[in-house]
């Protein structure tokens, strides 16, 4: 496992009892990422991405650091054009646990008093849960959030005791019986978006990355286009069937520059396309 140079971190808006937190989240593999949802992978892919730098960015918030784990390519300058912040290290290999605690060792090499556990889809998450989650988890002691259903787990943390994530079917049980405290949480925050029906009782709340391509709490309609050159306010694309399509710059990703013959895939609602990106 490598990982790449450190990201520049943004300061904390508050710190906990002045302790070094270090937060984890694993990006896992996008070809089998929110097959429950159906739909165009490029677009489930899109949003898994998307669910993922919220998450980050409500971390980057509270905590010192946060620690991506994935093979995902390009995983951390992606972050970066949505204002979340992380440094990347290689998936080991070993599932879902095995990466929370490559990442948990990596966290507290780099001095971290409390690790943070985090799922990478809770698009809902806001720093202000995240700081109440903190402030209810004992020193030392380990403590986990449940999901809403309060079968699953979101949040793991642990402050000077081993992190022993057991995420997996059940795991808020399997995480109480091993005397992790359970923590409080709003409900609509600890929606993790594994089906349609989650995705449309967390919109309300998701962050700005996530809503991109949401059309009235669900995702919008999936086109690919090619770029056929500026348009009024932003570039027009053409489809497959020949339908020229307006692009407003607004909808196009953070530091992308559409070229005339590129091809782009755009999600699209009634107003027309409210997202582009390569």
């Amino acid at each position: 496992m490598n990982s790449v140079p450190a990201a520049k971190f943004p300061t904390p808006a508050s710190r906990t009892r002045g302790e070094t937190v270090i937060a984890v989240v694993p990006v896992k593999d996008l070809a089998t990422a929110k097959s429950r949802l159906g739909g165009v992978d490029a677009l489930r892919q899109r949003l898994a991405l998307l669910m993922a730098a919220d998450t980050i960015r409500a971390l980057n918030a509270v905590v010192d650091r946060v620690i991506v784990v994935s093979e995902v390519p390009g995983i951390g300058s992606f972050l970066r054009r949505y204002g979340a912040h992380a440094d990347v290290l290689g998936d080991p290999g070993t599932g879902l646990n095995g990466a929370f605690a490559a990442g948990a060792e990596q966290a507290l090499a780099l001095g971290a008093d409390v690790v943070v556990a985090c799922v990478a889809d809770l698009p809902a998450l806001t720093p202000a849960t995240i700081r109440a989650v903190l402030d209810q988890l004992p020193r030392p002691g380990r403590g986990f959030v449940p999901d809403a259903e309060g079968t699953g787990t979101c949040l793991v943390l642990a402050a000077g005791v081993e992190l022993a994530p057991a995420y997996g079917p059940d795991s808020a049980r399997r995480h109480r019986d091993s005397g992790a405290l359970e923590l409080t949480a709003a409900a609509a925050e600890r929606l993790d978006i594994d089906a349609t029906t989650d995705l449309v009782s967390a919109a309300p709340g998701v962050g700005p990355a996530t809503s991109s391509v949401l059309v009235d709490g669900q995702l919008g309609e999936h086109l690919v286009a090619t770029i056929a050159g500026p348009g009024e306010r932003g570039w027009t694309a053409v489809t497959a069937a020949g339908v020229r399509i307006a692009v407003p710059a607004a909808a196009v990703e953070p530091g992308l520059t559409p070229r005339p013959g590129q091809r782009v895939h755009l999600v699209t609602g009634s107003a027309g396309p409210i997202s582009c990106w390569i």
